[in-house]
């Protein structure tokens, strides 16, 4: 999936950086790595290929999960590489349970370049797959390990498979994208065209969970429970894109200055964490605090929900510092910047925007700034009757 909608994925660790690209994963990745091995070195590789030893199903399938992983990273990176040619650059590539997701900074500028960043993740899935069951065909006639065979061309079948599937005309699919693209076109009015593709990935997602449910009642067991869980995720990813299309129209022309809180209350990294819950935390009206180093350079962030979640055991011991979003991970904005082109770099800051200028720290943008605003917008319409 190419993303440009706010649901964001979160990282739990960074693989680090690939064509200046940042490449993190979930935690979730783990579980479905493990699921696909033990699927594959349980049944299906002893099933294409019998008279092995167990040991080498269970290698093999490891390999051909990781496999599966990487041609996921590689679709990912098809979107990534498409979308810095036409000058909308990619911040982070989330691999998780679900596949991948590339998080791009702003929306394609026209619908031709919608097209074109959507189209390359698929055709990528789709070179990787066909190229595995090449190999795996070639390996065949040529007498190749059986269980590498089957291992290859498993590892091709799904990759055309997830290329397929990815072009289901639906939002946050590539083939919403796909059908965003078309719509845009004909319409020339894109706001429209994001909100129908919401539309069809709502009734994509719902299509998929009513399958599931059928497969399961079937005697399907985990296939059937596994496409409903697919398809309640397309469904709640299409009811918050369409939000989001929603929020970007009331936020139009609004920038990140005009929301900004002002009044930022600063702590030094080096403090202990009981210190200033002690003395600062618990008597403050905001919730999110830059952090600074002795010499005043920024950080990082810290955050209530943050101190919440280390162990009171360990307020004497640890430094605020330790418990921060460092600077590398937080979203930054200008003032004069479009409030709907940073909010989706928010997620990796608990949601905030620290707003710099000229290196100089001028404010901080929280969930809370966003809300009231869009209540401010939604007065002041009302009363002018727009």
């Amino acid at each position: 999936m190419e993303g440009e909608e706010k649901q964001v994925i979160s990282s739990t660790f960074r693989l680090g950086r690939i064509g200046g690209v940042t490449v993190g994963a979930s935690w979730t990745v783990a579980v479905i790595v493990w699921l696909f091995a033990w699927s594959l070195g349980q049944y299906v590789l002893p099933e294409l290929a019998p008279g092995y030893a167990g040991g080498v199903y269970w290698i093999i399938a490891l390999l051909a999960a990781l496999g599966l992983l990487a041609s996921i990273l590689a679709h990912e990176l098809g979107h990534a590489a498409v979308a810095n040619r036409h000058g909308v650059p990619v911040e982070e590539i989330t691999l998780w349970m679900f596949g991948g997701l590339a998080r791009l900074s702003s929306s394609a500028r026209d619908a031709s370049t919608e097209l074109r960043i959507a189209l390359a993740g698929p055709a990528m899935s789709a070179i990787i797959g066909v190229a595995c069951l090449t190999v795996a065909a070639a390996c065949s006639m040529l007498g190749g390990p059986a269980v590498l065979t089957a291992a290859v061309g498993w590892l091709g079948g799904v990759n055309v498979v997830l290329a397929v599937f990815n072009l289901l005309p639906g939002a946050p699919l590539d083939g919403g994208r796909v059908l965003t693209a078309i719509l845009w076109q004909r319409s020339g009015d894109e706001r429209l065209a994001r909100k129908r593709a919401a539309h069809a990935g709502q009734v994509v997602g719902q299509v998929l969970i009513a399958l599931g449910i059928v497969e399961f009642a079937l005697g399907a067991g985990v296939g059937g429970v596994w496409l409903a869980l697919i398809g309640w995720f397309l469904t709640s990813a299409a009811h918050a894109e369409e939000a989001q299309v929603d929020l970007v129209a009331a936020f139009e022309g609004v920038r990140v200055g005009d929301v900004m809180t002002i009044d930022v209350r600063i702590v030094e990294s080096d403090r202990t964490v009981a210190d200033f819950v002690g003395y600062d935390a618990l008597t403050a009206h905001v919730s999110s605090f830059p952090v600074v180093d002795r010499d005043g350079r920024l950080e990082g962030l810290v955050t209530l929900r943050r101190l919440r979640q280390l162990p009171q055991s360990k307020w004497a011991t640890t430094t605020v510092g330790e418990v921060a979003v460092p600077l590398d991970r937080l979203a930054i904005a200008e003032p004069e910047e479009l409030l709907v082109d940073v909010l989706g770099r928010a997620g990796a800051g608990d949601g905030r925007v620290l707003v710099i200028e000229e290196g100089r720290l001028l404010g901080i943008v929280t969930p809370t700034d966003v809300t009231a605003a869009l209540e401010r917008l939604s007065l002041t319409r009302l009363g002018t009757g727009r």
